[in-house]
């Protein structure tokens, strides 16, 4: 990457994607899934917090509250951001939780038990991982699935949200003030109040490749994907996704980068 991750990411569709023939189209998935498109939650979802540069506790709220004593670099104290390192085992953490979770939809859709090609980790953190700047506010874990023929996808809204665990990235700190609801209230304290260590968003998405796709044709469908997203006026996943950066967590070793892809 550049010295400014943000030029250099902003540079990407004239150097990029409009730049390589084959990504100029996205691969194609069954007209069963293409029509539900208009379902596909956004991945900036309204119970998220919405501003990353403030830094400012909440009014009575001590950053430190209910933290637990250091060792070796794990904390508990609350921020906005951390800027720890995100190393290989942390990678190995979260593809530990998206196998939790993929147990989770495989039985209650056992018929993509078999099914899944890729398992990533986008956003923020992900660019954290490549450019060790961005910090970490959470982690959001994205796990495709090889379509079914002629089927249609169960789970564009599907969710999950669980605890990191205690680590050196500590917790986050919730600006109530800036909930859209109160019922986005509620979640913010339910977690703030459980939650040991960061918050992990866990998300499915089918992927047009097969189910026997080796790394490489899904890393290509990745990329064809992020492209396509980039030109969508509807901001659905792939369009934010493509704004910072997504790494593959099941590669050997993890953390082979997708996106932004190297020049």
């Amino acid at each position: 990457m550049t010295a400014d991750a943000d030029v250099y990411l902003a540079n990407i569709p004239g150097g990029y994607c409009m730049g390589r023939a084959r990504y100029r189209r996205p691969l194609e998935l069954p007209a069963a899934h293409r029509h539900q498109r208009h379902q596909e939650t956004a991945v900036e979802q309204h119970d998220v917090p919405t501003d990353p540069e403030n830094r400012i506790p909440c009014k009575g709220q001590s950053d430190n509250f209910g933290a637990v004593p250091e060792t070796d670099g794990v904390t508990s104290r609350r921020s906005e951001r951390s800027y720890a390192r995100l190393t290989r085992a942390h990678l190995v953490r979260l593809r530990e939780l998206a196998d939790e979770d993929h147990d989770v939809f495989s039985r209650a859709r056992p018929e993509y038990a078999d099914r899944r090609v890729a398992v990533t980790l986008a956003q923020g953190a992900a660019l954290h991982y490549v450019d060790g700047r961005n910090g970490v506010k959470d982690f959001d874990v994205w796990s495709f699935y090889a379509p079914i023929p002629d089927g249609r996808w169960p789970a564009f809204q599907r969710q999950r949200r669980v605890d990191f665990g205690l680590s050196e990235f500590g917790r986050q700190r919730y600006d109530f003030a800036s909930a859209p609801s109160v019922a986005a209230t509620r979640r913010w304290r339910s977690w703030e109040a459980t939650h040991t260590g960061r918050r992990v968003d866990l998300f499915v998405r089918p992927l047009a490749v097969p189910v026997a796709a080796d790394e490489a044709v899904v890393v290509d469908a990745l990329r064809a994907w992020l492209c396509d997203g980039q030109t969508r006026r509807d901001r659905n996943s792939a369009w934010y996704l493509a704004r910072k950066a997504v790494v593959l967590l099941d590669s050997d070793p993890p953390g082979a980068r997708v996106w932004p892809p190297t020049r």
